[in-house]
């Protein structure tokens, strides 16, 4: 094993592991969380030195045995469905799904939803959850990565948890690493929402050909990123943009992008749908 894939290993199991004390520590995990000076006790796993049998290492933690058992609820769902024999087919990319809906709100055919509402679809406790599986299973899968590259081809991973109870070894090789991809990372957009948002950047694509825009919502000081799907809607938005304390407010229908089943309500990704008012 390489270096670097032994780097890269540990550093996103130990982000798992933060992910997992954040959760329990401070009761759920929004984007961008980070510890706080007084987690590290928790979150820090001793390194033993590697065993015979591969390439196995150890790692051993002094603080509560609850964090491996967080980890482990996590990856046990998404390891189920990523197991089975078949998963199902997302069809239509990002930009289709927003193509649909915007013509769907065209014609009046749907409705957009209030921010209210949708606190209330994502921001419940069995939502908050699920947000912070979803978080946990991002490290998870990329430690996996190298088992979906070619010249890793036939390697296997285990990864056994022991924690207030004996889990099962979750065995991973290139076939079950990319269903786990597949089930933690696929993207879709969920019910349109009306909100109002000021804009703080705008991104024409210029590095990796994808507009979008950085904006936050009244109210709040937390920013998300704001999708485009065409040139015409960056366009539309663009003008809104200003520096400093000086932006004008403006109102918006956009959806969110569901991953793994979540959204966090108030640093999510959204699609932009259409400009109702300025």
């Amino acid at each position: 094993m390489s270096a670097r894939t032994l780097g890269s290993t540990l550093v996103h199991l130990q982000s798992a592991i933060d992910r997992a004390v954040i959760d329990l520590r401070h009761d759920g995990v929004h984007k961008h969380a980070r510890l706080k000076r007084e987690d590290y006790l928790f979150a820090d796993f001793e390194l033993s030195r590697p065993r015979d049998g591969g390439f196995i290492l150890d790692l051993v933690n002094a603080g509560p045995l609850k964090i491996v058992d967080r980890i482990n609820a996590a990856i046990k769902s998404a390891y189920g469905v990523a197991t089975r024999d078949a998963l199902p087919v997302l069809a239509r990319s990002l930009n289709q799904q927003a193509e649909h809906l915007q013509t769907l709100h065209e014609i009046d055919a749907i409705e957009p939803s209030s921010l209210r509402e949708l606190h209330t679809q994502y921001g419940s406790t069995s939502a908050n959850r699920r947000y912070a599986d979803r978080s946990i299973n991002k490290e998870i899968n990329q430690v996996l990565t190298q088992l979906r590259v070619e010249r890793y081809s036939g390697s296997t991973l285990d990864l056994t948890l022991a924690g207030t109870d004996a889990y099962p070894i979750y065995r991973f090789n290139s076939a079950t690493a990319e269903k786990f991809n597949k089930v933690v990372s696929t993207r879709m957009l969920g019910d349109p929402v009306l909100i109002s948002i000021t804009i703080r950047a705008m991104d024409g694509g210029t590095r990796n050909g994808k507009k979008t825009g950085k904006a936050a919502l009244v109210g709040s000081n937390r920013d998300f990123i704001l999708h485009f799907r065409s040139a015409e809607d960056f366009n539309r938005v663009a003008p809104y943009m200003r520096a400093g304390d000086d932006r004008p407010a403006i109102t918006i229908v956009a959806s969110p992008v569901i991953e793994y089943g979540t959204f966090d309500t108030e640093a999510g990704d959204m699609f932009f749908i259409d400009l109702v008012r300025a």
